[in-house]
């Protein structure tokens, strides 16, 4: 949706606008044989274009790296500190 890919609403994705776009992106999941969870586009697309997608378009990309930043801070933190499990996990959930 950044890459303008596919179009940024929180409205269901055009018919067909999630298979252009991993039609863009293959050469991306190149040498990826096996099924990965991480990969979106394995995903059934309509559930992807339909669900997922205008969910997707109403965080910004800034929030999505706040929020990966943050979860890799606690566990760093839950190894650092293996006692303070629940102080680690509520100073998580607390981020705006």
């Amino acid at each position: 949706m950044d890459d303008k890919i596919l179009v940024k609403t929180t409205s269901p994705q055009p018919r067909g606008a999630v298979e252009e776009a991993a039609a863009k992106l293959a050469h991306f999941f190149d040498g990826a044989d096996e099924k990965s969870q991480y990969n979106i586009f394995e995903k059934n697309s309509w559930l992807v274009g339909s669900k997922l997608a205008p969910i997707a378009a109403r965080i910004s990309m800034k929030k999505l790296l706040d929020y990966q930043m943050a979860f890799a801070n606690a566990f760093e933190e839950l190894i650092r500190r293996p006692s303070s499990d629940e102080s680690v996990m509520r100073d998580l959930f607390s981020i705006p």
